[in-house]
């Protein structure tokens, strides 16, 4: 935040060490929560365990195009989370990306209707059902 001006410091402020990318998306204690329910969910959609900063740069290289197209969606949802609420001073909860996950899928699901399936895994088509027990 502090390379692009939106921030007075290069610390982060509830952590008080540097602020890079991987501090702000995987080790501040405030998207904790967010980034293992982030964690979860791509393993059980995508069958993806290692989670590192590589994902984040949607560097994928899965089995097939339906597994990938839902583990790229699933990580600019966190990623969106995160950034559209980095200003504030708390931990984040889930509910923020649950629900930007199903509006994504909603508006795919228009789109796309039958052929959904043909470019998103199964879990992902029927992500309401998962989101509930994960």
């Amino acid at each position: 935040l502090y390379q692009i001006k939106r921030s007075d410091s290069p610390l982060c402020n509830i952590c008080k060490v540097n602020e890079d990318i991987k501090h702000m998306f995987l080790d501040c204690v405030k998207v904790r929560t967010l980034f293992c329910y982030f964690e979860k969910a791509i393993k059980r959609v995508c069958n993806i365990s290692n989670i590192n900063i590589n994902t984040l740069h949607l560097d994928f290289k899965l089995g097939c195009k339906q597994d990938t197209n839902t583990a790229i969606l699933l990580t600019t949802a966190y990623i969106s989370t995160v950034w559209f609420n980095r200003d504030i001073a708390f931990e984040m909860g889930t509910s923020l990306y649950k629900s930007g996950i199903l509006k994504h899928r909603n508006i795919i699901s228009i789109i796309l209707s039958e052929r959904m399936a043909e470019h998103f895994s199964n879990d992902y088509c029927n992500i309401d059902n998962l989101l509930r027990i994960l």
